[in-house]
């Protein structure tokens, strides 16, 4: 059976003899006993020896990580759904405007509850979180009142609903950025340096899909306050357009969700593995 080797020193006895940055604050743990606690903020020594591998984290932030990735997968076929009936009602003239709302407001509280449980606190690490973690978790929170704003004003002045869909464009963008920054450092922590370069390929791919989005509600925005006016090439270009750009998007959901079960699989792996190794030790 496979059990868990630490990379550094024995944890049982002797000194820190090297820069060894606290696991939970980042202190510098040199001439610290292997059996003391950080200084700082308290956390154990052996904790820091043995780095920053998922695999000696606590269970339960594990599996905090694998419901949080199964909320975001669930938000995520519905994203595919209502992008679906967005192609179908460009294709085939299918009004489904009712169901894509509806189907919007599911899609950000099934994504809400899943970002927020996949970037909860990692139990014992303290300050030293990371930077993706909170924006994430903000972004994705002002995204969604973004959203809700948009419902409520969706019989409103055009002249306001464009800069709002571009406003949530853009923090929904960075926000799943962000996201994406932060699944791929738990990718690297687990070993898997091939989804941590997948997560940067996959947030270059939303910065294009977002820049398009800009330009299309930009020509629209400008000729709806009379400042350009439309002809017809520009506005069959700007359909054109904005069909690409969501097959593109659709193409990257359908990414993310790979993306996304192999990290859960790649989870409950290690989840499965922390379990045996403790259970050899207590025998």
């Amino acid at each position: 059976m496979t059990t868990i080797q630490t990379n550094h020193e024995s944890a049982g006895g002797g000194i820190v003899d090297r820069n060894l940055p606290c696991w939970g604050c980042g202190y510098n743990l040199r001439s610290i006993a292997h059996d003391k606690a950080c200084p700082e903020c308290g956390a154990s020594v052996s904790r820091s020896l043995q780095g920053d591998r998922l695999v000696f984290s606590d269970r339960r932030w594990l599996r905090r990580l694998v419901f949080g990735i199964n909320w975001i997968l669930a938000a995520t076929v519905i994203s595919l759904s209502f992008m679906t009936a967005w192609l179908a009602r460009s294709l085939i003239g299918l009004d489904l405007s009712n169901f894509v709302q509806v189907a919007s407001l599911i899609n950000w509280g099934l994504l809400l509850v899943g970002v927020f449980l996949v970037t909860w606190s990692e139990f014992g690490r303290g300050s030293k979180q990371g930077m993706f973690r909170h924006l994430a978790r903000w972004l994705s929170l002002t995204a969604a009142v973004c959203s809700i704003t948009l419902y409520l004003v969706n019989f409103g002045p055009i002249g306001v609903r464009i800069p709002l869909y571009t406003l949530r464009h853009i923090i929904t963008t960075l926000g799943s950025i962000a996201l994406f920054m932060y699944l791929g450092l738990l990718a690297g922590r687990a070993g898997r340096s091939g989804l941590l370069m997948q997560t940067y390929l996959l947030s270059a791919g939303y910065v294009v899909s977002l820049l398009i989005s800009m330009l299309i509600n930009t020509v629209h925005m400008l000729a709806n306050l009379d400042i350009i006016s439309y002809q017809s090439m520009t506005l069959d270009l700007l359909h054109y357009m904005s069909f690409v750009n969501m097959a593109i998007y659709l193409g990257l959901l359908l990414w993310l969700s790979i993306i996304l079960i192999m990290l859960r699989r790649c989870l409950k792996k290690i989840i499965k593995l922390a379990r045996n190794n403790d259970d050899m030790q207590r025998a």
